[in-house]
Parts: structure tokens; sequence; C-alpha cells
């Protein structure tokens, strides 16, 4: 029986440190970077998630729990009142680069690497409280690679762009949670999302709803930006949910001629392939056509040597020509297959299309979801009336001025009541004895909300 708590090949995994967060795919023969070391991907097959690693000599090893604040306690007992007195200098560690070499290659563990730093540190009890903590968790970080290994969740793969939130549209954790608290998003109903936060808004609403319903994915053009889904680790009866639908197909949607004019398309062959394969023929023909002149001389002068020189590369040139049909064969095989697997990937894809367009022909979406970069006037103005009477609809944007326009059209349009433009609050706090405040360094927006509920005149 499969043990759905342990990790297996393909899972998404992520990996959580004390300041970073990031995502990866176990795969067997894939080498995974985490804090300039590196580890290989069978050795996390079959680890538990929760678990906590350090990373020793590219093995892992389980970091057992254990009372941290006894252990402070013990390592701090003797501080200083201020560090007035101290004075920086490279003598004050008498352990050297070399010394922490040679420890390292002798297997010696980051833990007992920073013990050793404390014990050679001459200024180390002279330090108040506040700056051995801090000693301590310097060189923690850099003799030690300790991580987490945690199941994906949305939480946690927002956390993974806290560096370059920019790509997921400055969207931050009170945001989103809002964002679906208001679309009321839940199990067995029908949701429309439109987003440019890289599937982190549409796979979090899969989450939420957990196999039961439909979620349609609208998407400009052919950019269908949503590798985030992927690393949800969604079972094939939660992703069997997500349809799409593209958003330049909406004129043809909404003149009725959707389902006429647009049918599944046939492959015709590459002509690329067919060049490819015309070029590859041409050698051997050449071969075979030198072999033939070559043969076909009628010096009888040159029966002796020559003869079997002639036969040789006729030989030669028929082992050729079999070789390249053959070739030409698997090629042709592969390529078949190929385009067999290609019509019935494009063969399901149309469904997904025209079971979403049928949806959003009946005008009775449970709720719409808008979070992109582009404008949000015009999707606003054309998706409202694909949502049913007395159903939310949210709209995010990182800036203020698109959701006041989106405001004043709703609410002149009479289409929308309950109608609230807010902007979250949220802080980081540092919660420590004697020195608990909020974070030096945080964002400084989360993006502005829109909902109101959707009515019919």
């Amino acid at each position: 029986m499969e043990d759905h708590n342990a990790i297996s090949s393909g899972d998404h995994v992520v990996f959580k440190t004390d300041d970073k967060t990031k995502v990866f795919q176990v795969i067997a023969n894939r080498t995974i970077f985490i804090e300039k070391s590196k580890l290989r991907g069978a050795d996390l097959m079959g680890q538990k998630y929760g678990t906590q690693f350090e990373l020793q000599h590219g093995k892992l090893v389980v970091v057992v729990p254990h009372n941290s604040s006894a252990t402070a306690s013990n390592t701090l007992a003797a501080s200083g009142k201020d560090n007035r007195s101290l004075v920086a200098s490279g003598d004050n560690q008498k352990l050297t680069q070399d010394d922490i070499l040679k420890m390292k290659e002798e297997g010696i563990s980051g833990q007992d690497i920073v013990g050793k730093l404390v014990e050679q540190s001459e200024t180390f009890k002279t330090k108040t409280e506040f700056s051995q903590q801090k000693y301590i968790k310097k060189k923690k970080k850099k003799h030690m690679v300790v991580f987490r290994l945690l199941r994906p969740n949305s939480g946690l793969l927002l956390d993974t762009f806290n560096h370059s939130p920019g790509k997921i549209c400055n969207l931050r954790a009170d945001s989103l949670s809002q964002l679906l608290s208001y679309s009321n998003v839940m199990s067995g109903s029908r949701v429309a999302v439109v987003e440019s936060c890289q599937g982190l808004v549409l796979g979090s609403v899969m989450e939420k709803m957990a196999g039961d319903g439909r979620v349609l994915h609208l998407y400009p053009g052919n950019d269908m930006n949503r590798h985030m889904v992927n690393s949800f680790n969604f079972l094939e009866s939660q992703s069997k949910i997500l349809l799409e639908f593209p958003l330049n197909k909406l004129a043809s949607l909404e003149n009725g001629t959707f389902l006429d004019a647009d049918q599944p398309e046939t492959d015709h062959t590459d002509p690329t392939t067919q060049q490819k394969q015309h070029n590859s023929s041409q050698p051997t023909q050449a071969a075979v056509a030198g072999g033939d002149d070559d043969s076909g001389g009628n010096n009888k002068d040159m029966e002796g040597d020559d003869g079997a020189e002639d036969k040789d590369k006729e030989e030669a040139g028929a082992m050729k020509d079999g070789s390249a049909r053959k070739g030409n064969k698997r090629h042709a095989d592969q390529s078949k297959n190929g385009r067999a697997d290609q019509d019935a990937k494009r063969q399901e894809r149309q469904e997904r299309v025209k079971e979403a367009a049928t949806i959003l022909m009946e005008k009775s979406l449970d709720s719409l979801i808008i979070a992109t970069r582009h404008d949000p006037v015009s999707l606003l103005q054309r998706l409202l009336p694909c949502v049913g009477p007395s159903r939310p609809v949210v709209v995010f944007c990182q800036h203020k001025e698109p959701l006041v326009e989106c405001y004043s059209v709703v609410k002149e349009s009479g289409r929308g009541v309950q109608m609230k433009l807010a902007e979250s609050w949220y802080r980081h706090y540092q919660v420590l004895p004697s020195r608990t405040h909020a974070l030096m360094s945080m964002s400084g927006t989360g993006g502005y909300l829109l909902s109101f509920t959707h009515i019919t005149s």
C-alpha cells in the first residue's frame, strides 16, 4: 500500500530553512541545489513529510528535536552587560579557515564546528546575550545546512515568492486568503479565474474545492502560464475539475458561433521533418549511385583486384542503404506515434474548452476571480454577464486606480451591491524575550481588493 506521507518520484517538495522557502520536483537522477550545497533526488525518496534534516557532506542526517531554549540558556550562561569594550579584530578567533576546512574534511558536524567556534572565541563571553545569539545564528547559517521537507500548499508556495513578489503581482498571504474568502470558493461550485500569478491563485482555488466542481481558467491568447498548479501535487481526481478557455474566443462565444466555428484541427506533416528526412537519404543514394558507376566499368584489364574492390563497395552501399531504410522506418513510426498522442491530447483539450464554453454560455458561474496585471476593467465588463445572480465577484490588482475605475463602472451599471474596495494591512513581528518588534524590512503593500455581489436588472 502506497504511503501518501512519504515522498515519491515526481512529487514537488517544499524545502524550508530559517529565511528561505523553495520548491523542487524530486526525480531520482536529478541533483537539487540548496544553500550552496547539493543532494541527489534519490536520497529524498521514501522520506516523510515534515522531517527536518541536516546536510552533511552530501548526505541527509535527521535532526532530532530538542529543547532549544534549554540549550541556549546553557550556552549563554556567561555574558557581558554591554559591548562597549569589544574591538573587531581577526585575532579574536583562534580557529583559522584551514582549521575549519580540516574539520569538515574529517566529517565533523556543523553543530560541533559552531561549538568549537564559540569555545575558541576570545570575545564571546563578554558579548551581551543578544549579541551571543546573533553570533551563533550567523555561524549556524554559514556552516550548517538545515531544512525541513514540507508538503506543498497555497501558503508555502506563496512564500517561495518572498524574494520576487513581482512575479505574482505582489500578492501576499493576507490578500490571497481574503480573495478566497470573499469569492466563496467551496466544494461543488463553478469558479472562473483570470490570473497572472503563474497559476498560484488557480491552484489555491483547486485546493479549496477538493476535486468537486469546475474551475475555468480563462487565459489571454496562447499564454497559459500556470506551472505552479503542478507544484500542488494534485491527484488525478483533483486535476480533472480544471477546464480552460482562451479569452480571444469570447467574441465568438458572445455571437453564438463558437461551437460551430471552432472544431479540432488536424495535423499535417511537418515540412521541416520532411526536409530532414530527404537530406538524410541523399548521402545514401549518392553512395549507392557511386557504387553502381564503379562496378559498371567495362575495362577488362582491371578484372582482378578492381573487381573485388567494386564488390566490396556494392556490399557497403547495400548495408548503408539497409541501415538508412531501417532508420527512416523507425523515425516514421516514432513520428506516427507522436502525431497520434498529439491528436489525442488536442482532442481532449478541445473537449475541455467546449465544456468551459457551455458553462460560460449558461451564465451561471458561482464565482468570478480576476487577479491579473492586464486591464481588469475590460475583463470585468466582458465576463460579468456570465456570473449568476447573487454570486460574488472579486478583483485583485496591485494598483488602486484600475479598481477605482471598476468600482465606478459596476456602480453606474447597477449590477453590483455590497461593493467594497480595500487594502489589507499586514505586518511581520519578531517575538523574542525583551525584543519584540516589527521587522525592519517588509512589503509596503499587498495590493487592493474589490469585492461585490452580482445582481441582474
